[in-house]
């Protein structure tokens, strides 16, 4: 990583998580997937263990970011280890630790690491370097998360020893005491053998690897079957489940195909291995080659599948049946079945479930999923052969009761659930009172209740394989990064300390930097200009540093926010400046005296505008999180007619969220009758401009008393995890917004803020859009029409942390300020809290920026959604 002063240009590329083959590899974003291949595809498969190799300079930052997805991926495959080729990860730190330790402690699963240099070898080995002055020779260490690592003997076999260097083993040889039982890996194949064992089929062919040929005939193959005119190509074995993606397409092409449709099926590898073998099929052939899950069979309603246990016997019939992979596009579903039951297709796989919810067909079963995703790995997922999962939530999001329920409701509609003995796992955040009613429906409706799922401790990222990821997203006419080829060994580079992008280092087109501290001070407050007697002419706004040409972040070195009391005090002087009336004189003049000698009247001097004013968490207290009984009196009075008029919406909502019920002793309709208002914007008692700036201003009696209402009802609504738009007014300059929102300023707004939440939501004509990172914003749309879009509105109060910013696009896509909310637990690491929402809303937002115009929705009455959270800004300032 260079130093803060180092040029942009000189910045290395930012590295990423990439599948190739079998393996896992983290290199340069421009990384060349010929170039990877040729690098890791000698390394062969480890039974029992998933390999990473580091390829990246900054490659350390990415295990600290990723390692709890790679424990999730092994642990899906079976694999009780984790192999990282990453250069010293394993050498004895300062402070008496291993970096290893800390990172299997991440991962969650035992992991093996060097404390030397390595390297792959042109046999498929990775072997090490003992560096210049090591006390002793470079070894491997075994790693379990809770105990002291162990240091693994080399085995025969090692290479010589270099001059002033020691090069051991490759990592193959060096067997973890927890995996020795597992059965040796296949050798590397040598020039000239075959590339797999290929068995005839009646429905295709059955390829193995030729050093792991099947020990005899299994059950299950024989059901194997196809439409007319397809080829199955069935892979691997119970003991060794796949083969190297290139060996494969290889033994494939050599087959006698001709023109048939292929269909690969790999009953007992991983989904990402399956899309891996099918990519590499369907690029050598250049033509589309679709994926079966299981075993492919001909059912009595046409193709679809079976999952194999490990003794190849035939199971249960999975839901999501086929994939379809074609050159240089991603993989996506291709059948799928939904076992009799009504519910309406709403895309690929997916089901219309409930708002704001989806039911997908996965390769383990079915998932209950937010809508739209941003964590896919239930898509990855290794089919259990004892039963299909109904995997309910998303990691990192809370699962409501009312989840449940409606999960009741959507399991009434599939006649054959009882039969099938689902597990039901829950994948995100559960709660006691959600855990209370999941239990309740899984005994309703015979399901097994497996309760939460382990991997779901900490915020993800987004699991880095091919099947379900956007196609296309990669940088394309990016230089290769040269990382070696088998011919000549390259050595990996050692992974640095872990730590954010230097600041002031421009991280890439289209990204937003990681600020260098969550409280970096406020820059000092600019003069406000002073009037003219004249008019002056139009002049171009001057940009600030903080919107530079590529989205970057405070560049300050990190330190502890200083004293704002000066700048207030001079915000404060200045306005008792401007409104101090003048006095008059103290004797009168005499009009007919002074009459002659009066000028001419000239044009009128331009007023000064007001200056804008920041909203700070410490000069608001605490928000009430309960209307009284006074409040919920005012608010009825308050609405007269109109009140009568609301309870009845509130009642149908009330049936659709039983949360919502009011009872003898809590009647809640008046909160709920704010929040109905409020979502309509229908001017009663006013609308959402004024009732904002009311808000802000210090609300009287009434409105005080509709405001708390309000915030009271919107806690009672279902939570939205997510991302929430909003814009700036179109008539305010976008360099002039985004100069109030430096990187780690931390803002109140005493209103409610109300935004939209699905990336198709256009709002037409704006200049500046702010991006959201909710964790306590609340989904109102159950007090809305069908043709709503989707929203969530922050209660009054809500603070919000600035994390990034970009300028705008000369494409013409707006400039972009970042927030997320600064509500959460006080233990929490705001670096890392910051680091996580900002990947998330840039995620977000690449995913809507490659939306193309005809699927963007225009929002009706965008005003609605016009608010710049925090921060005032008068009407007249920062105009262009």
């Amino acid at each position: 990583m260079p130093p803060p002063s180092a040029q942009p240009s000189a910045a290395p590329c930012g590295a990423e998580l990439r599948l190739v083959g079998a393996h896992f590899v983290i290199a340069p974003a421009s990384a060349d997937d010929d170039e990877l291949s040729a690098a890791v595809g000698s390394l062969p498969p480890l039974p029992g263990s998933l390999i990473v190799v580091a390829a990246a300079p900054d490659a350390a930052v990415v295990l600290r970011d990723r390692m709890a997805d790679l424990g999730v991926v092994a642990r899906a495959r079976g694999a009780g280890t984790l192999v990282v080729a990453a250069s010293g990860l394993a050498a004895l730190a300062p402070n008496g630790r291993r970096p290893a330790e800390l990172v299997a402690e991440q991962a969650g699963v035992p992991v093996v690491a060097p404390d030397g240099l390595v390297r792959i070898t042109p046999d498929g080995g990775l072997a090490l370097t003992t560096p210049d002055g090591a006390p002793e020779p470079a070894a491997w260490w075994h790693c379990v998360p809770g105990a002291a690592p162990q240091r693994l003997a080399g085995t025969p076999g090692a290479t010589t020893a270099e001059p002033r260097a020691t090069t051991h083993a490759a990592v193959r040889t060096a067997t973890p005491p927890a995996a020795r039982t597992a059965p040796a890996a296949p050798p590397a194949r040598t020039s000239g053998s075959p590339a797999a064992q290929v068995l005839r089929l009646p429905a295709g062919f059955w390829l193995t690897h030729p050093t792991a040929p099947p020990a005899g005939p299994l059950p299950g193959l024989g059901l194997a079957a196809a439409p007319p005119g397809t080829v199955v190509l069935l892979v691997g074995t119970p003991a060794a489940p796949l083969l190297l993606p290139e060996e494969f397409a290889d033994a494939a092409v050599a087959l006698p195909l001709d023109a048939a449709r292929l269909l690969v099926s790999a009953p007992w590898a991983s989904p990402d291995e399956l899309t891996a073998l099918t990519g590499a099929l369907a690029a050598r052939l250049a033509r589309p080659v679709h994926a079966a899950i299981g075993l492919p069979v001909l059912g009595e309603g046409g193709p679809t599948s079976r999952v194999l246990d490990a003794q190849g016997q035939a199971r249960w019939e999975p839901y999501l049946l086929r994939l379809a992979s074609a050159p240089g596009q991603g993989t996506t579903p291709a059948a799928w079945r939904n076992s009799g039951a009504d519910w309406r297709t709403d895309g690929p796989a997916v089901f219309a479930a409930f708002p704001y919810w989806a039911l997908e067909a996965v390769p383990a079963g079915l998932w209950l999923r937010p809508e739209p995703p941003h964590v896919l790995t239930p898509r990855f997922r290794r089919p259990e052969p004892a039963r299909p999962l109904l995997i309910v939530g998303e990691r990192d999001r809370p699962v409501e009761p009312d989840v449940f329920e409606e999960l009741g409701a959507l399991l009434d509609r599939l006649p054959t659930v009882g039969a099938e003995g689902f597990g039901l796992l829950v994948h995100g955040l559960l709660e006691p009172s959600a855990e209370r009613v999941g239990r309740f429906v899984a005994r309703m409706h015979g399901l097994e209740w497996l309760g939460p799922d382990p991997a779901v401790a900490r915020p993800p990222g987004v699991v880095p394989v091919s099947y379900g990821a956007l196609p296309g997203a990669a940088p394309t006419g990016a230089p290769r990064a040269v990382l070696g080829t088998p011919g000549a060994p390259a050595v990996l580079p050692a992974p640095g300390p872990a730590h954010l992008p230097a600041p002031g280092v421009d991280p890439g087109p289209g990204r937003l930097a990681l600020p260098a501290s969550p409280a970096a001070p406020d820059p000092a407050p600019l003069p406000e200009p002073t009037p003219l007697p004249t008019p002056p002419a139009p002049t171009a706004v001057t940009t600030s540093s903080s919107s530079s040409t590529s989205a970057t972040t405070n560049s300050s070195p990190a330190q502890p926010s200083a004293p704002e009391e000066p700048e207030e005090l001079e915000e404060s002087e200045e306005s008792e400046e401007l409104e101090e009336p003048t006095p008059p004189p103290a004797t009168a003049p005499d009009p007919a005296a002074e009459a002659p000698c009066e000028p001419a009247p000239g044009p009128r001097p331009e007023p000064t505008p007001q200056p804008a004013r920041r909203y700070r968490p410490e000069e608001f207290a605490a928000p009430v999180t309960v209307s009284s009984a006074a409040d919920r009196e005012t608010v009825r009075a308050l609405l007269g007619e109109h009140y009568q008029r609301c309870t009845g919406r509130v009642d149908q909502a009330a049936t659709r969220l039983p949360a919502l019920r009011p009872t003898a002793k809590d009647d809640i309709r008046p909160d709920l009758a704010a929040v109905l208002l409020y979502h309509g914007d229908t001017g009663v008692p006013v609308g959402r401009a004024e009732l904002t700036a009311t808000a802000r201003a210090g609300a009287s009696a009434p409105l005080a008393a509709f405001l708390r209402c309000l915030g009271s009802g919107l806690r009672r609504l279902p939570s939205h995890h997510g991302v929430v738009l909003l814009a700036a007014d179109p008539g305010l300059d976008p360099a002039g917004v985004v100069d109030h929102y430096p990187v780690g300023r931390e803002l109140l707004e005493p209103a409610p803020v109300a935004g939209l939440t699905a990336p198709t939501a256009e709002l037409p004509g704006v200049s500046v859009e702010f991006v959201v990172w909710s964790a306590t914003g609340r989904r109102t749309t159950a007090f809305g029409s069908a043709d709503d879009e989707p929203q969530a509105v922050f209660a009054p109060g809500t603070t919000f942390t600035v994390i990034g910013a970009a300028e705008a696009d000369p494409s013409g896509r707006p400039a972009r300020v970042l927030l997320r909310e600064s509500a959460g637990l006080a233990s929490a690491d705001p670096a890392e809290r910051n680091h996580n929402a900002l990947a998330r809303l840039n995620g977000w937002l690449e995913r809507r920026d490659l939306l193309a115009p005809a699927e963007r929705r225009p929002v009706t009455r965008p005003e609605r959604f016009h608010l710049t959270p925090g921060i005032e800004l008068p009407s007249a300032a920062g105009t262009v």
